[in-house]
């Protein structure tokens, strides 16, 4: 225990040491709002897919595939009764009607992309990778089925757009298409060209420096614009670090059938700060963009602090 609570030491110290890197870029004013714009799309758009094609059909074949999809369920699962537990909050709490939805999404949604993916492969491996693959699927799945339609009620756009196109379209990310992609040629037993795959993983090995950098840039924005303590902040902190990993662990315990590993990266991958895309969304709505940024840059400072701390837990999983 003591050997993984040190090792989430040393991955919280390497993280702070680029997250800082991140933040001196911005205040040189390297990191641009257009530069954060590009390295968002340089991690999601290029670098993600291609770290995610190399690491699913490197580690992975068509038994041990079929094997992994009930995996899924367990991830919907908890992240719904976290969601559930977000409704009955935002009325004992008496969150203002116009900020409710942002309210249940910020609670509700780790930062499983640009946090989670990274820590969960530094921490266990790059074999990790198909596990937290599999969370993050569950998450941004009913991140736009779910939250996206609760911000935009907040808003006035009402019921009407909650299955639009522009929605299922933003669904359709580039990580998520090539995970689809990759469970095709997996289930198919495609071989693949060892040049592809030796670019795919160069490509890859980018995503972790750079989400790092991303991050670090917007926590400089946001300390920039100072914080102000809000009704529902506590909630925020209580959801991603006890509530988030406490339902997941209860229903992998329940349902059985994971191995260690895997029930070690999705601990991790719900253990992650506020989603970063809520305050995106909600900015993008009209909704209240500022409340989401504030519960987003607290999570993601005591994350600093809670990362060793899940580490060390993952050992007795």
């Amino acid at each position: 225990m003591l050997d993984m609570f040190f090792s989430g030491v040393s991955i919280v110290v390497t993280v702070l040491i680029m997250v800082g890197a991140g933040m001196l870029l911005s205040r040189l004013g390297w990191l641009t709002p257009q530069a954060n714009d590009l390295l968002a799309k340089l991690v999601t758009h290029v670098a993600l897919p291609c770290m995610t094609f190399h690491q699913l059909l490197t580690n992975y074949h068509r038994a041990e595939l079929l094997a992994s999809l009930p995996s899924l369920g367990m991830a919907m699962i908890s992240i719904l009764l976290l969601y559930g537990l977000a409704w009955l909050l935002s009325r004992l709490l008496r969150i203002p009607q116009g900020r409710r939805g942002v309210f249940r999404t910020t609670f509700t949604f780790g930062n499983t992309i640009f946090m989670g993916l990274p820590i969960a492969t530094a921490l266990f491996g790059e074999q990790a990778l198909p596990a937290a693959l599999m969370y993050y699927l569950a998450n941004t799945f009913l991140f736009w089925f779910v939250g996206v339609s609760d911000i935009q009620n907040d808003s006035g756009v009402g019921n009407q757009k909650r299955l639009s196109l522009a929605t299922f379209k933003r669904l359709l990310t580039p990580p998520l298409v090539t995970f689809v992609l990759c469970i095709v040629l997996i289930l198919l037993e495609t071989p693949t060209l060892p040049p592809v795959m030796k670019a795919a993983g160069y490509v890859g090995n980018m995503v972790t420096p750079l989400a790092m950098l991303f991050i670090g840039s917007m926590l400089y924005t946001m300390l920039r614009q100072g914080l102000r303590w809000e009704r529902g902040y506590g909630a925020f902190i209580l959801s991603r670090f006890v509530l988030s990993p406490g339902l997941i662990l209860a229903v992998m315990y329940l349902l059985g059938g994971l191995n260690p590993l895997w029930r070690g990266a999705f601990l991790v991958q719900a253990s992650m700060p506020c989603q970063s895309s809520c305050a995106i969304v909600a900015h993008s709505y009209r909704a209240d963009s500022e409340y989401s940024a504030g519960g987003i840059t607290i999570t993601t400072l005591l994350s600093m602090l809670t990362i060793p701390l899940f580490a060390a837990l993952t050992t007795v999983l």
